[in-house]
């Protein structure tokens, strides 16, 4: 869980299918009373670290900007948050955090 947003973007969906059969294991042998699934586990984890990021005082708050806001701009949805969504040119990178921010 500590580094699960540096690395969970990048593994395939056959580790994904082998990491939520060792949650439902868990499961069935009472370790956990409850079912993890590994993307449910992921999108929170990068959750809480946008959250945190968005903190003046965190160590990653340089990377998330605040959005300019523009009458010009076209407005397709509503966000959850005013921030500037980085671009990004590499599906590697479209794997990382940044899939949490855009939500």
């Amino acid at each position: 869980m500590y580094a699960l947003s540096g690395w969970g973007g990048y593994i395939s969906q056959a580790l994904k299918g082998r990491i939520d059969a060792s949650f439902r294991k868990a499961c069935r042998w009472k370790l956990t009373c409850t079912q993890n699934n590994f993307n449910d586990v992921l999108f929170d984890v990068d959750s809480k670290l946008f959250a945190c990021g968005k903190i003046e005082l965190h160590c990653l708050h340089h990377n998330v900007t605040t959005a300019h806001s523009c009458s010009s701009q076209m407005l397709l949805r509503p966000r959850s948050h005013s921030y500037d969504v980085p671009r990004v040119a590499y599906d590697l990178t479209k794997r990382s955090i940044y899939s949490a921010i855009s939500v």
